[in-house]
């Protein structure tokens, strides 16, 4: 039986394929991981947590896109990075929308 060598090319090759297959597998494991770890909002354990742009909060907040900005910049409404995108969790919304509620005689509820 010959030996058979390997170039280093060859083993780069096996390498950038073993992490194009078992890569995205990896990433939602962490994900869910990440996500199951995180305390809910208002003890709603059996809720699942959906996320949305900030164009889209903005939308359901009724505000500009720039408020929206401006409510992460400010740490008042937490985001969530995948890559290069930008997500806030539906749940973190309407937590900042029952932290700002106020009655009608303008007390904080």
């Amino acid at each position: 039986m010959a030996r058979q060598y390997l170039t280093n090319f060859d083993l780069r090759d096996a390498f950038v394929e073993a992490v194009r297959s078992e890569m995205p597998k990896l990433i939602t494991e962490a994900l869910r991981e990440h996500l199951s770890a995180q305390p809910r909002v208002g003890g709603a354990e059996n809720q699942t947590d959906t996320f949305m742009s900030r164009r889209a909060a903005a939308s359901r907040l009724s505000v500009s896109v720039q408020t929206v900005a401006k409510l992460i910049a400010n740490g008042d409404l937490p985001i969530t990075r995948i890559g290069r995108r930008v997500l806030v969790s539906e749940l973190d919304v309407q937590s900042l929308v029952n932290k700002r509620r106020v009655n009608r005689l303008g007390e904080h509820s």
